[in-house]
């Protein structure tokens, strides 16, 4: 089973990055996003394991490692032609969780997914997936016309089932 350990934000940066995504499910009439429940959260690291294999463990081992931090969101992207983003900064401390979730997960044996690796990975915050080439253009001319940038509170950390996308744990992290 694929899991994704993803960074959670306050509910103030939740709210309005929420409010975005809505928009732009409604603009370009794909809500994949708000349909399947997927919160604002940005992947910092990916892997395979079986069901009972102590994952929420290993998931609290890495929320132990990180603290709250400040985060700026301060872009529109694309990943042509399927996804359309809000881009944090890569600051230090957001290149320090993602290396810090992958260095524990391989101390644990497990191989991660290469592009949640640091160095080969993009940090976002998908606004809309699934789309085709049809909606993109609608979905990025509504992120550019509702987007305005955010000062973000990361404050807490998630292990997920991916596809579909289901939270099973979440912890809160060092103030």
């Amino acid at each position: 089973m694929e899991y994704a350990v993803v960074l959670r934000f306050d509910d103030n940066s939740a709210d309005e990055i929420q409010k975005i995504t809505e928009y732009v499910a409604n603009y370009a009439g794909n809500d994949y996003m708000i349909s399947n429940h997927i919160p604002p959260h940005i992947t910092i690291a990916d892997f395979n394991a079986d069901i009972n294999d102590g994952v929420n463990g290993i998931t609290a081992d890495i929320a132990a490692s990180l603290s709250r931090f400040d985060i700026p969101i301060v872009s529109v992207g694309i990943f042509n032609p399927h996804v359309i983003f809000a881009a944090p900064v890569l600051n230090e401390h957001l290149l320090n969780a993602c290396k810090t979730a992958n260095q524990i997960l391989r101390q644990k044996g497990y191989e991660c997914n290469r592009i949640y690796t640091p160095y080969n990975w993009v940090p976002h915050i998908s606004l809309a997936v699934k789309l085709d080439k049809a909606s993109i253009q609608n979905a990025t001319e509504a992120a550019l016309e509702k987007f305005q940038p955010i000062m973000a509170v990361v404050e807490k950390l998630s292990v997920a089932v991916c596809d579909p996308y289901k939270e099973i744990k979440t912890f809160d992290l060092q103030v």
